[in-house]
């Protein structure tokens, strides 16, 4: 179970991270409102050998913090055109982040 997040006024997209490096972005407005409970929502289609790791919502930016190659660490930040290439549909599989071994987690 992830901690929750608080969403600013300015963010309009969410993005989720699974274990092995899949990377999935969607609209805000694809989460809907449970105002008495519920029992929660699949953000990304993931398993038991690839858990969620990480999810943020973002404006116009993502920045991916992680590993890279010989266990480096890596930063980058993706913006409006590298971003598209991620962008789906709530409960998706997500794409594979290229230049990344292991994501660890994201910031908005």
């Amino acid at each position: 179970m992830l901690a929750p997040a608080v969403v600013a006024p300015t963010h309009d997209k969410v993005a989720c991270v699974a274990a092995d490096g899949r990377l999935l972005v969607f609209g805000l407005d694809e989460l809907k409102l449970q105002p008495n409970g519920g029992r929660g929502l699949t953000l990304m289609d993931v398993d038991a050998k690839t858990p969620l790791l990480s999810v943020t919502t973002l404006g116009d930016a993502l920045t991916l913090h992680g590993r890279g190659r010989g266990d480096k660490a890596k930063d980058a930040v993706l913006r409006a055109a590298a971003l598209a290439a991620y962008v789906g549909r709530r409960a998706r599989k997500g794409r594979k982040v290229e230049g990344f071994r292991q994501i660890e987690r994201l910031t908005g």
